[in-house]
């Protein structure tokens, strides 16, 4: 069996065999048989074989392999592939004592276009592909792949940063001179390689807060200390007697104790 796909056209649903399943099933697999380029198959004919040639659009039918194929009475099978010859003109059966070959009428409008070309990876469509009306036998709409790709590429954007979105581009306090120290602390963070990425900010904002009892002034002392130093991490704002801040204790992301670098 190829792989690949079919087209089938939407107009089937005004077909009268849509609405029988028996002659929908037979129809499809008629379909699926066919094959999409020129080729060579052998047929076993009495104690020997031939080699025929097939055209695409073609298949060769033969009554007991359709039966088991389709899990459908040879007869039935029988019955509804002449329909679709003399009542339908959906085939074109052509037959001999040996063996016969079933054309699909039209197969080159409907499908020879996309099909004799390797199947589209991920549902995309090819610049191939005839008017809408017509659509692939795929399960999956097509704008679910423009979805996934746009999350792989933010996905990728996000890796080649280095696993973090840009937090410097978020607004974070609404004092702005709160909110430029805060961005010159991320920087300076980004420069020691330990960058501030959307895991690590509500860790660092709530030591934040608790070193600084809420207040902005606070805040932005805390900030600067850490920046002024060259300091990665925040601590409480101490100063010496010659009025510089040194190493003081650095809260822990408990909140409640304090310990020496």
């Amino acid at each position: 069996m190829e792989e690949g796909f079919i087209k089938i056209s939407r107009g089937i649903l005004n077909n009268p065999i849509f609405a029988h399943q028996t002659a929908l099933k037979i129809w499809l697999w008629c379909l699926l048989k066919a094959t999409f380029k020129e080729r060579h198959v052998s047929v076993n004919v009495g104690r020997g074989n031939i080699i025929v040639k097939l055209l695409p659009g073609q298949f060769i039918f033969g009554r007991h392999k359709a039966e088991d194929e389709l899990g459908i009475d040879g007869s039935t099978v029988y019955k509804w592939i002449n329909k679709f010859q003399d009542e339908y003109d959906m085939i074109k059966i052509e037959s001999n004592n040996q063996y016969s070959v079933i054309s699909i009428i039209n197969w080159e409008e409907y499908q020879e276009k996309v099909t004799t070309k390797r199947q589209p990876k991920d549902n995309q469509k090819t610049t191939n592909e005839p008017h809408n009306n017509h659509i692939i036998a795929t399960l999956e709409p097509h704008n679910n792949t423009n979805k996934n790709d746009n999350k792989e590429k933010n996905d990728n954007k996000e890796k080649n940063e280095g696993g973090f979105k840009n937090i410097e581009t978020i607004t974070t306090f609404e004092n702005s001179e709160l909110e430029s120290v805060w961005l010159n602390y991320c920087s300076m963070r980004k420069k020691m390689n330990c960058e501030i990425g959307e895991i690590t900010k509500p860790e660092i904002l709530k030591q934040l807060e608790m070193l600084s009892n809420k207040t902005d002034t606070n805040r932005i002392a805390v900030l600067s200390q850490s920046i002024r130093n060259n300091w990665k991490d925040l601590y409480q704002i101490k100063e010496n007697k010659n009025g510089k801040s040194e190493l003081p204790g650095r809260i822990t992301s408990a909140g409640s104790d304090f310990s020496k670098d």
